[in-house]
């Protein structure tokens, strides 16, 4: 059995290395570590299997430790008694089955490394900061397409959206390298990341006897992105946009029956009240908040909100479940002033967690027998994507919507940006009601958002139901917003944005 654990250790200590940094954000670093030691692994003498095995073993271990906040929506109180029973085990089943996804894209880095190794005399320096940076970005993403192809289903299509686990954002930890992502976000990060991986093994290969230099190298990568500070407060600006985002803590319970959701609307109507008051150029709430009633005609609900506040030269972002041709929708409701029309956008991107059921998921419930829960389940995890998910035609003072999970999407705002470039500032809103207070997804979340707007050069408004919203700058900077009022289920907090 030598050969199993000559393959499992070694492979599964790079893949933990790799995979701390997404649990633990200040050990970043150690992440680095790992991939000096995946690169060393991947150009060792043995056979071709075992390399394809034991990549994947170590990759699949970083996308674990990536995706471990999957755990984090046990217990699903809302379940039918026989789910709620086997509910532990679906949720490992995602979480194993995600892992093991998003670590398939190791297989094409090892396949062409080894073609290239064959057929190929190139210095083993061209690996190191040439080819594994390059072929790291292009596996990664290929990891995402088998993780969107394997949960594929109604609500969902062949894509590399899921980035979770892209060695990228270890790097945008750092205060100074996340301006990298200047370049290509997350994919110029990560081509970093593994340049400097790359870069630390060729030097202690050519140079052992000054192995301490590497290593004081790391260390001062590391103590130097220290000064990086998620929390720091937001410095007011005289020229700008005054945003009020209206976060809510409204579980997933609340809003099952019709008592529940009449008291969401009048603990919303209280805020809105309050932000109203406060005359805020814009007024963002939380996906799926509900607020215009877009059950009922689109000028029936303005004129219904115009009467109780009148000439209100105003934008609010509100959003809700809806019908659209026949199939559910989550779309965005943009009112604009007295003046002009609503403005109405669907989510473009969904995900099988909580969004739609994926058709493995379909065939494994009928299998076991669980064939009514599955109906009782499509009734409320049942979204499609709607045919008006393009920004293009928005006015000019309306806002980037960028829904909840498409923050994982590493092109989110940068779709938005193709379509319209003068826009005013992005939002970004969300709903984390299934999970029960997911600190690393939220951690992971703020860094793809500040990722993505240091790539695009936009401002980030983030608001979002059972989550913290934040401001993202340009710069890179990670803000707090001022709390400004507080009541029942809300709180409202205000940015000014400044003119782009």
């Amino acid at each position: 059995m030598s050969w199993l654990r000559n393959l499992f250790f070694p492979w599964s200590l790079s893949g933990v290395l790799l995979g701390v940094g997404f649990v633990f954000p200040t050990l970043w670093v150690i992440g680095l570590g790992g991939g000096v030691y995946f690169l060393y692994l991947l150009l060792q003498k043995m056979r071709f299997w075992q390399k394809l095995l034991g990549a994947w073993l170590a990759w699949t271990i970083k996308a674990a430790f990536s995706v471990g906040w999957l755990w984090s929506t046990y217990p699903i109180e809302w379940l039918p008694l026989e789910l709620s029973e086997v509910q532990l085990a679906v949720i490992g089943f995602s979480w194993l089955m995600t892992a093991v996804t998003l670590g398939a894209g190791a297989i094409p880095l090892v396949a062409v490394v080894e073609l290239l190794h064959r057929q190929t005399d190139l210095s083993r320096w061209s690996y190191y900061l040439l080819i594994f940076p390059l072929l790291w970005v292009v596996a990664e993403s290929f990891g995402s397409v088998i993780f969107s192809a394997f949960f594929y289903g109604p609500g969902g299509d062949i894509n590399a959206s899921f980035s979770f686990g892209y060695v990228g954002y270890l790097l945008a930890q750092h205060e100074g390298l996340v301006q990298i992502a200047k370049v290509a976000g997350v994919y110029g990060l990560t081509i970093g990341f593994v340049f400097i991986a790359g870069s630390l093994l060729w030097y202690i290969e050519h140079h052992p006897q000054y192995r301490y230099i590497a290593v004081s190298c790391v260390l001062i990568l590391f103590v130097s992105g220290l000064q990086y500070k998620v929390a720091a407060p937001v410095t007011e600006v005289n020229n700008g946009y005054s945003v009020i985002a209206v976060n809510t803590f409204f579980d997933s319970n609340l809003t099952r029956d019709v008592a529940g959701r009449n008291k969401v609307a009048a603990m919303l109507e209280t805020a809105m009240e309050r932000a109203i008051a406060e005359d805020p150029d814009y007024i963002i709430l939380p996906e799926d908040s509900r607020y215009f009633d877009q059950a009922r005609p689109v000028s029936a609900a303005k004129i219904f909100f115009e009467n109780k506040y009148t000439e209100l030269p105003i934008v609010i972002v509100d959003s809700g479940r809806t019908v659209s041709n026949g199939e559910t929708v989550l779309q965005s409701y943009i009112y604009n002033g007295p003046e002009n029309s609503v403005e109405r956008y669907h989510k473009g991107y969904l995900v099988p967690q909580g969004e739609f059921i994926s058709n493995i998921y379909v065939g494994l419930f009928n299998l076991a027998g669980y064939g009514e829960s599955l109906q009782y389940l499509s009734q409320s995890i049942s979204y499609r994507v709607g045919p008006w998910t393009s920004q293009a035609q928005a006015a000019q003072n309306t806002p980037g919507i960028l829904f909840c999970f498409e923050s994982f999407a590493p092109r989110g705002i940068k779709m938005l940006t193709e379509d319209r470039p003068e826009m005013p500032f992005v939002t970004h809103i969300a709903s984390h009601a299934w999970f029960h207070e997911p600190y690393t997804l939220w951690s992971q979340m703020e860094t793809m958002l500040r990722v993505q707007a240091v790539w695009n050069g936009q401002s980030v408004v983030s608001v979002g139901n059972m989550m913290p919203g934040k401001f993202y700058t340009p710069s890179g900077s990670i803000k707090e917003m001022a709390v400004i009022d507080r009541g029942e289920g809300w709180e409202m907090r205000r940015v000014i944005v400044p003119h782009q």
